[in-house]
C-alpha cells in the first residue's frame, strides 16, 4: 500500500504509533511504514496526533470536496529538497528565453500524446482521425510562440480541438460525449475525466514532493497564483495515456454502469461505488509494467519518477529535455 483512500465518514487517529481509521461500520489499523499519502474523499476528522505521526513519517495528506476536487494538501517538511535545484528552477522561471524553451517541450509533448490517443482510439473504433492533420498543424504555432502566455493559448486551442473529436470516439459508447465540462462535469465521460485528472495531479505532486524538485516553481503554468504548479506541467504529458486512454478502455470494457454515477440536470459525479471501482482499476494501472526504451519494462509509477529525474537534469542544465512518450505500442 502506498496511497490510502478514505471514502467514508469517520475519524483518523493514532493508536500505539499506528493510524486508526474509525467509521460507524468498522475500524481499521494502517501501519505508517506502508503509506506514502492519504486521500480524504469524505468528511474525515483527522486528529492532531495523526497529523504529527504523518509528519514524522513523511506522509502527505490530500483533501477533496464533495465534487472530488482537490482543495488542500498537508506536506511535511522535506529534507530532500535541494537548494541547488531550487535556485536552478527559479533561474529558469525568471529567464524568459529558458522558460519558453522548456515550456515548448511540455506543449509539444502533450500535443503528441493527444495525437497518440486519437490514433489508438480511432483504430479501436474503426474510425479515421479527421482532426489529426489539423492538430499536427499546431506544432508550427508552438514553435513560433514568442511568450509563455501565447504558448498557453496555442495549448488551449489544441485541447479544444482534441475534445471535439471525442464526440466521434464516444458516439457509440454507453455514455455519449458532447463537450468538455469541468466545474461541474455534465456527463459520465466528463466525470471520469475530471476524477482521473485530479488523481493524476495528486500522484504527480506526491512524486515531486519525494524528489529534490520544488513543486512551487513550474515553467508552463504560472507559479505566482498557486501554492504548487510544477505538477500541472508534468501531468499534461501523462494525461492522454494514464487518464484518457485508461478511461476509454474502462468505458468500452463496460466497467461502469449508470448506477456508478450521481447525475442531475446540472452535474454528474461518480457515486461511492463508482469511486471504489475506479480506484481499484487506477491502482492496478500504476502498478502494472509498461515498456520503457531505456530500461525495458517498468511499472507505470517508475515512468513518472524517471520523468521527474529528466526534468531535474533539464533545470540544472545537465541534459536537454525530451518529454515523456506513453507506451502506446502495447
Amino acid at each position: 500500500m502506498k496511497e490510502l483512500y478514505l471514502t467514508n465518514y469517520g475519524t483518523l487517529r493514532v493508536q500505539e504509533e499506528t493510524l486508526l481509521y474509525e467509521t460507524k461500520e468498522s475500524s481499521q489499523l494502517f501501519p505508517v511504514i506502508v503509506i506514502e499519502s492519504i486521500h480524504l474523499l469524505a468528511n474525515v476528522h483527522v486528529t492532531l496526533p495523526a497529523v504529527r505521526l504523518c509528519a514524522e513519517h513523511n506522509i502527505l495528506l490530500f483533501w477533496y470536496n464533495q465534487y472530488h476536487e482537490s482543495i488542500g494538501t498537508f506536506s511535511p517538511n522535506h529534507p530532500s529538497r535541494s537548494n541547488e535545484t531550487l535556485l536552478a528552477q527559479a533561474a529558469v522561471y525568471l529567464n524568459p528565453d529558458m522558460r519558453l524553451k522548456l515550456a515548448k517541450h511540455f506543449v509539444h509533448g502533450s500535443l503528441q500524446e493527444m495525437i497518440h490517443f486519437l490514433k489508438f482510439s480511432s483504430v479501436h473504433q474503426h474510425l479515421f482521425p479527421i482532426h489529426l492533420l489539423e492538430l499536427e498543424r499546431h506544432k508550427v504555432e508552438i514553435d513560433s510562440a514568442e511568450t509563455v502566455d501565447s504558448l498557453l493559448i496555442v495549448e488551449a486551442n489544441c485541447r479544444k480541438l482534441y475534445y471535439q473529436y471525442w464526440r466521434t470516439i464516444y458516439a457509440h459508447s454507453p455514455f455519449p460525449f458532447s463537450k468538455r465540462s469541468k466545474r461541474p462535469p455534465l456527463d459520465e465521460i466528463n466525470a471520469l475525466t475530471s476524477w482521473g485528472n485530479t488523481l493524476l495531479y495528486q500522484k504527480t505532486l506526491q512524486e515531486i514532493h519525494k524528489s529534490t524538485l520544488d513543486p512551487r516553481i513550474s515553467v508552463l503554468h504560472s507559479s505566482q497564483h498557486r501554492s504548487y504548479s510544477l505538477h500541472l506541467d508534468v501531468a499534461e504529458l501523462f494525461k492522454p495515456f494514464t487518464v484518457d486512454w485508461f478511461n476509454f478502455l474502462l468505458v468500452f470494457g463496460n466497467v461502469f454502469t449508470s448506477a456508478d454515477f450521481v447525475k442531475d440536470d446540472t452535474r454528474c459525479y461518480l457515486s461511492s461505488s463508482g469511486k471504489a471501482r475506479y480506484l481499484s482499476a487506477w491502482n492496478i494501472q500504476w502498478k502494472s509494467k509498461y515498456p520503457l526504451a531505456s530500461t525495458g519494462s517498468v511499472i507505470l509509477q517508475r515512468h513518472l519518477i524517471l520523468e521527474l529525474q529528466k526534468l531535474k537534469k533539464a533545470f540544472t542544465h545537465q541534459h536537454d529535455y525530451t518529454p515523456y512518450t506513453g507506451p502506446w505500442k502495447i
